[in-house]
């Protein structure tokens, strides 16, 4: 039976589309991978040599997906516009002790950018007992690898709310906090102390530059790897939130860049 020359250019219309589909598909380890598989699978006897290479693609694809996650971060945080601070703390006195974004605020500053970049974010919580609530900030990229922040949060028990109007309160600081921290945002007013005395309360604001030099300057000394150079910080301060940074905490960061500068200087 003869074939029509619509079928033969339907045929050759759909081989093509899906040739097309595979090559979009298709990451690097699995183009330098491929012929090796064909080889292999040639041959007999070949199970152990496939096993190998497969576990070699599975090995380069996530060093490759890492690689596209902080890269496509890096460009995130590059491009990020200001977020808005739509929230104020108040002192005692009705005067405003610092300003902050909002959750919903971040969320809405940040969406754009996730579809831009190929990032997607989803929250895993946890109550480990009736005064704390544990939070993971979980962000994937489209090339298939995440990174996990987490932060326990206190349950307040300040009698102002109902119970579970203050775990509410608690859940969204916890996700507001780690979704922060997992992309590098900066969304409040900084300061390092503040203390009260008698009816009055005092506020000891930080040096925003200081705390701008110690970013940078720790992004230097950790290769211009954000997540490391947090991970870095985070051995010095903890989970301590930056607002709450004694002068000895950001001495002790100082401290940190210069011995990693000179190690890397070797």
């Amino acid at each position: 039976m003869t074939k029509k020359k619509e079928d033969i250019i339907e045929a050759q219309v759909v081989e093509e589309t899906e040739s097309k589909a595979l090559a979009v598909k298709a990451t690097p380890p699995d183009l330098a991978i491929k012929p090796l598989l064909e080889v292999a699978l040639s041959r007999e006897n070949s199970i152990e040599a496939v096993n190998s290479l497969l576990e070699m693609r599975r090995q380069l694809k996530n060093e490759w997906a890492r690689e596209e996650y902080y890269k496509a971060l890096s460009e995130l945080q590059t491009e990020m516009p200001p977020i808005p601070k739509d929230k104020v703390v108040k002192n005692r006195d009705g005067s405003v002790r610092y300003s902050y974004a909002s959750l919903d605020t971040i969320l809405e500053t940040l969406k754009p950018m996730l579809k831009k970049y190929g990032f997607s974010v989803r929250y895993e919580t946890e109550q480990r007992d009736a005064n704390t609530i544990e939070v993971s900030c979980v962000v994937t990229h489209q090339a298939g690898h995440s990174e996990r922040v987490k932060f326990s949060a206190p349950i307040g028990r300040s009698g102002h709310m109902l119970p579970i109007q203050e775990y509410g309160a608690a859940l969204t600081y916890a996700k507001r906090y780690t979704l922060c921290m997992a992309f590098g945002l900066n969304t409040d007013e900084d300061t390092d102390a503040i203390q009260d005395v008698g009816d009055e309360v005092q506020i000891k604001t930080v040096n925003t530059e200081r705390l701008k030099k110690i970013w940078a300057r720790y992004l230097d000394v950790c290769d211009n790897v954000p997540a490391h150079a947090k991970n870095a910080i985070r051995k010095i301060v903890g989970d301590t939130p930056k607002e709450q940074w004694t002068q000895e905490q950001l001495e002790a960061l100082e401290q940190d860049i210069e011995r990693r500068r000179q190690e890397k200087q070797g």
